[in-house]
């Protein structure tokens, strides 16, 4: 199967905290962000709850921590 490169943008603390957890389970960050989207089309959902913001204040509920 042939391979692609994707571009994703994040803050530098948050990649460089989810570099070192990936390392620390033995992926890389390429192969984490795979098993993610093999887990999203397997499931055709993203596979954690997300929530929106309250409206009113501006923050995201208790569960929603992401």
């Amino acid at each position: 199967m042939a391979q692609t490169n994707i571009s994703v943008r994040m803050d530098e603390e948050l990649k460089t905290e989810f570099e070192d957890f990936c390392k620390s389970i033995g992926l890389t960050m390429s192969a984490a962000i795979c098993v993610f989207a093999k887990r999203v089309v397997a499931e055709q959902k993203i596979p954690f709850e997300l929530v929106a913001p309250d409206k009113k204040s501006g923050l995201r509920a208790e569960k929603s921590r992401i």
